[in-house]
């Protein structure tokens, strides 16, 4: 319910929301990574990360340090990092993403060069 408050205000008004709550959340979340805990930092990022765009920022900010706290999740940053820069570029413009398209557009650009 407050991501989805804070979108509408931020839609409706078009400038910065209360992000209070928020703020608190994210605060007890960095009290528990430098504890070296990295829960809170998963559960809170991947809630961002299926929410609003708006809330990107904290998303990677929050799933990338979780990774780093976590032995053998390095490749993850990898695959966060990649994944964002896709949906940057489909939000700039028409940008659509499919491997499978990319493949048979590849494979019909060889037959008609053979």
């Amino acid at each position: 319910q407050v991501f989805k408050r804070m979108n509408n205000e931020k839609i409706s008004r078009n400038k910065s929301v209360d992000g209070t709550e928020c703020e608190f959340v994210l605060g007890n979340i960095c009290l528990a990574d430098d504890e070296g805990d990295p829960g809170m930092g998963y559960e809170f990022g991947i809630n961002l990360f299926y929410s609003y765009p708006m809330f990107e920022k904290q998303c990677k900010r929050l799933l990338t340090n979780a990774y780093n706290l976590t032995n053998g999740r390095s490749k993850f940053k990898i695959i966060l990092d990649a994944h964002m820069n896709i949906r940057e570029l489909q939000r700039k413009g028409n940008y659509q993403y499919n491997q499978l398209l990319n493949k048979n557009q590849e494979h019909k650009e060889e037959e008609e060069e053979n």
